[in-house]
């Protein structure tokens, strides 16, 4: 896999538009009645210098062939735990993505109809345990894992990766059980 630069802000910008997960970069919303207030945990500026004060990096890849997906998909776990735990339970398990895949291998919900419409994956990768987590992109990473198993297709992906010693301070509850 050949990495190149990418810009923080736009890390962060496809990062806050999809995932789930609790980070700080996280938009959430107030209800008041019928409407919704959104609201920033922490401003894009704050991220931005967070993530040049603790010594964060982006970067970028594109995949497009079986042996650049196999490497990808070994090297990662996800936000999604084992024994129907929670990132809130202390004995909380990471999937790795190769395990879960085998789960989900006949599973409806894990096999593709049609194209995706997004090729972004975005994930976190602690430098310090060596450890990948996928941040959003899951449900794709999961239907490549199982494609590019059984040759159906060449997994195509571009994923966007926060990288550092200090991933945690911003992905804090996902990466808590490595």
């Amino acid at each position: 896999m050949q990495w190149k630069s990418l810009p923080e802000q736009t890390y962060i910008d496809e990062a806050r538009g999809t995932t789930k997960v609790i980070w700080l970069g996280r938009l959430s919303a107030i209800e008041t009645g019928a409407d919704r207030i959104p609201v920033q945990v922490v401003t894009e500026n704050d991220l931005l210098s967070l993530f040049k004060i603790i010594g964060l990096r982006t970067r970028q890849c594109s995949i497009d062939s079986y042996d650049q997906w196999e490497k990808f998909e070994e090297s990662c776990h996800l936000v999604r735990y084992k024994n129907g735990k929670f990132w809130q339970d202390e004995d909380a398990e990471n999937y790795a993505l190769t395990e879960f895949a085998v789960e989900k291998e006949n599973d409806p919900e894990f096999i593709r109809n049609g194209e995706f419409n997004r090729h972004i994956i975005i994930t976190g990768y602690d430098t310090q345990r060596d450890k990948r987590l996928i941040i959003d992109g899951i449900d794709r990473s999961t239907i490549l894992t199982n494609e590019r198993r059984k040759r159906h297709r060449v997994p195509t992906a571009t994923i966007y990766e926060c990288y550092g010693s200090t991933v945690d301070r911003i992905f804090p509850c996902d990466f808590s059980h490595f």
